[in-house]
Parts: structure tokens; C-alpha cells; sequence
């Protein structure tokens, strides 16, 4: 056994130098030690940071705002400048977001955005709407949305 043999260097028992120390080493933390990498980012103009090919999003008062972005294979955390945590996401794949936007930012369909969009057009005059309105009308619908979005 290795244990019994004496060490080339200390020229003492393995096993008698080990029982020695043992009284001096302390015992493991109970954690894993924490490994992760981390980084400052600046929070793009749709509020989202990118962090290994993946987008993570930000509150919207920190766009444009440097932020420091702490990431393992598990999660990943957001900090302001003064190391407050702002966000917590699990990690994603590449080219993944954390939660999907449709067309201009709006949540869902782009049905369910129709009066939103419809309103906006309104503020440009009548004939801004009466483009989209057309387009809605029709079987193509999804043809017509990507043209005018």
C-alpha cells in the first residue's frame, strides 16, 4: 500500500506524516465552491445583454447603462454599478432570449397588436392606416405585416 511506504522526499511513513497533519487540516466548506466568469455589459437600446451568444433582459432604466453580468452553466446574474442584484435568469442556449417579443417590442400575436399598431399609424394621418387596415383584410395577412412593420 501506498500508505505504509516512505515518502522520498520527507523520508517519514505516509500514513504516520498524514495522521500528523490531519489535527491541522480544517474541514470542507459545505458549498461548492462558486466558479463563474463574469463581466460589464452595456444594456443594448431593446434592454437585453448579451451574454454567451444568449440575450438576458435588463430593466429598461439601465439601457445604455453599463452593467456587470456574473454567469455559470446554471445562471446567470445582473448587477448595477453599486453590485445590487437587478436580474436573475437560468443560462440559455445560443441565440436564445429570455422571453420573446413579437413585432415591435408588443407581447403575443401580431393580431392582438393590431390596435396598438393601428393607433400609431392613426397619429401619422389617414392614409398610414388605411395601408395596414388593407393588409388585414386579406387572407395574406402575415405577408402584409412583414411589409409594413
Amino acid at each position: 500500500m501506498a500508505d505504509v511506504r516512505i515518502h522520498g522526499t520527507t523520508r517519514k511513513q505516509v500514513a504516520a506524516l498524514f495522521t500528523e497533519e490531519q489535527k491541522s487540516l480544517s474541514p470542507l466548506p459545505p458549498d461548492l465552491f462558486p466558479c463563474f466568469q463574469e463581466g460589464q455589459r452595456t444594456v443594448h437600446r431593446d434592454s437585453y445583454v448579451e451574454v454567451d451568444k444568449a440575450y438576458y433582459s435588463v430593466p429598461p432604466e439601465y439601457i445604455g447603462q453599463e452593467v456587470w453580468v456574473r454567469w455559470d452553466s446554471r445562471e446567470v446574474r445582473i448587477f448595477n454599478q453599486h453590485w445590487e442584484q437587478i436580474k436573475l435568469h437560468a443560462h440559455l442556449k445560443p441565440g436564445q432570449f429570455d422571453k420573446v417579443l413579437g413585432i415591435g417590442g408588443g407581447h403575443g400575436p401580431l393580431e392582438r397588436q393590431l390596435d396598438y399598431w393601428l393607433e400609431r399609424a392613426q397619429q401619422l394621418g389617414a392614409p398610414a392606416v388605411n395601408g395596414p387596415k388593407a393588409c388585414f383584410n386579406t387572407k395574406v395577412r402575415w405577408v402584409c405585416a412583414r411589409s409594413w412593420v
